[in-house]
């Protein structure tokens, strides 16, 4: 089975041959809600000049509508000239309503010509109620069945596939087509910089490798060296950025307290939203002194204490607990 990466602007990538000696392909984050990635065009690029397997990813959101959001994703790939190998995707990672996610997923669909596949997690999806329709879907599944950091070997994905993903109700006795087992992949032995960026999603594809470039239409290396556009073509220009108010939105002061203003406020043993691990729950009124503070794409996170992490705002502004 394949072994592939799915990166973001916050995977700071030097090595991209390395990458290209230890995957065979993976997935760069393009857009999230109207907002473009700001390291998509490079990731995207400097792939491909090594001959990687591409696909782009938008991030929904539930506070934008459906179509603006694939508008966006359509134009930001279309704008570096290169549409990539893999069908697009649509990660699905916050609670909303089923039909926009599927408004969302038939423009995709329409705009690309391809049909999207569906990055989720066996909780987020559920929530969504009834959704006879996703099987139409190939699902690539978040499910983190490996523990601790995951290092680079020969038989990384013979190790990984001694286990198996729990997936969504809508998926079940279905089979997946790719499996997120770990975000927490050793970055540098896949060629990222470790001061900046020290840990990276890892992935799995449901078949071989001749099944996967069947998937994809192409085989790997087929693109190396060939730069987004043919020779003597000029490329469009890609479309101009708008700035992301979450990357100003300010983080609170490690040292201080902070106190909770929800009525339960989960401790997390990692600064993430997944099944299993939560630790402990702080009430309406608690205060806490901040020993660390992380922020991701959805959420800014603080650490009080040993690996007692509580999410402290979401970026659409629900606030869950406030600095003293």
């Amino acid at each position: 089975m394949p072994l592939l990466f799915d990166i973001s602007r916050w995977n700071i990538v030097e090595d991209y041959k390395l990458l290209a000696q230890r995957t065979v392909g993976g997935f760069i984050k393009a857009s999230e809600a109207v907002w473009p990635d700001p390291l998509f065009t490079t990731h995207w690029s400097e792939a491909r000049e090594v001959g990687l397997l591409r696909g782009a990813y938008h991030f929904w959101r539930p506070d934008q509508t459906p179509e603006k959001q694939a508008q966006k994703f359509f134009e930001i790939v279309q704008g570096t000239g290169d549409m990539g190998e893999l069908p697009p995707v649509l990660d699905v990672e916050m609670r909303g309503k089923s039909s926009d996610v599927l408004t969302c997923l038939k423009e995709i669909e329409r705009l690309f010509g391809k049909r999207p596949i569906i990055y989720t997690a066996q909780g987020i999806w559920n929530t969504l109620g009834s959704t006879p329709w996703a099987r139409d879907y190939p699902l690539w599944i978040a499910n983190y069945r490996i523990a601790g950091t995951v290092r680079w070997s020969e038989d990384l994905v013979e190790t990984v596939m001694q286990k198996s993903p729990f997936l969504p109700n809508a998926w079940k006795g279905a089979d997946w087509t790719l499996w997120q087992f770990t975000q927490r992949g050793h970055g540098p032995d896949f060629g990222l910089d470790w001061s900046k960026s020290k840990q990276i999603d890892l992935n799995v594809f449901n078949g071989t490798l001749k099944d996967l470039e069947k998937f994809a239409g192409t085989t790997v290396g087929a693109g190396v060296g060939a730069g987004g556009a043919g020779e003597g073509e000029e490329k469009e220009a890609p479309p101009s950025e708008v700035e992301d108010p979450w990357d100003n939105e300010p983080l609170p002061r490690i040292g201080r307290k902070a106190r909770v203003l929800v009525s339960a406020l989960s401790l997390r043993n990692a600064p993430i939203v997944m099944e299993g691990n939560i630790k402990d729950r702080m009430r309406q009124g608690d205060r806490t002194v901040i020993t660390n503070v992380r922020k991701d794409d959805n959420y800014i996170w603080c650490e009080t204490g040993y690996r007692q992490w509580f999410a402290y705002k979401r970026r659409d502004g629900t606030q869950f607990a406030q600095e003293i």
